[in-house]
């Protein structure tokens, strides 16, 4: 899962951004909303977080802001305020959902996922394709039970194949959810990398990983 993070650097932003990395989520931030535009624009983020609210500047005009640009990407407002006007405001400008401050991390982390099940139409954050299941949550993967020593990097590579079942997922989506925008020494060879040892980590099973010629990849079950 990809996330966008739009807030000046302070404490608050550090925490949130410490928090998705410890379940091993991507997080990109941009302080600037313009800059933030742009990387929406380019990059397909499952859920975008803005908290640069200040005296002269309120959340809702950064999701009207958003919105107006035709981006559709889902959008969680982090609120300095907790009343219903504030929420109504965001609310009626785009925002998906609201949350105010302070909050408990894990529950922001729980709304993105939210957010991300309901973009790719997941009931669960568990995602079950043949024999393999994968927890979206804690970052797992196991066959008929017995977990499968995968890399946090493999999970995460696997999991946006899954999450885009019957749909083959270009390379470069695929790095931007395992490392960012940020990740500059990171090459795109990675990710065929990761896909390599996947495919021996599931060789078997019943899924199998097909190489989308000059494009990228997709899971399929065999036989099929």
């Amino acid at each position: 899962m990809s996330v966008l993070l739009i807030a000046a650097a302070s404490q608050q932003s550090a925490a949130i951004e410490r928090a998705f990395a410890t379940r091993s989520q991507v997080i990109d931030r941009f302080s600037s909303i313009e800059e933030a535009i742009i990387a929406i624009s380019t990059c397909d983020y499952d859920v975008a977080v803005i908290d640069l609210e200040t005296d002269r500047l309120h959340n809702s005009r950064v999701v009207r802001t958003i919105r107006s640009r035709g981006l559709a990407t889902p959008v969680i407002a982090l609120l300095s305020v907790d009343c219903a006007e504030s929420r109504i405001d965001c609310l009626d400008q785009g925002a998906d959902d609201c949350l105010a401050k302070p909050f408990c991390h894990d529950e922001l982390l729980a709304r993105v996922r939210a957010l991300s099940r309901r973009r790719y139409g997941l009931v669960y954050d568990v995602v079950r394709f043949g024999e393999l299941t994968v927890d979206r949550k804690f970052k797992t993967v196991s066959f008929n039970g017995d977990p499968l020593p995968l890399t946090p990097k493999e999970v995460s590579t696997l999991e946006v194949l899954v999450t885009h079942l019957g749909k083959p997922v270009h390379k470069e989506r695929i790095f931007q959810n395992v490392y960012g925008l940020g990740q500059v020494e990171v090459g795109i060879g990675a990710v065929e990398t990761h896909i390599c040892r996947i495919r021996k980590k599931i060789m078997n099973t019943s899924v199998k990983i097909e190489t989308i010629r000059y494009f990228g990849y997709q899971v399929a079950e065999i036989g099929r």
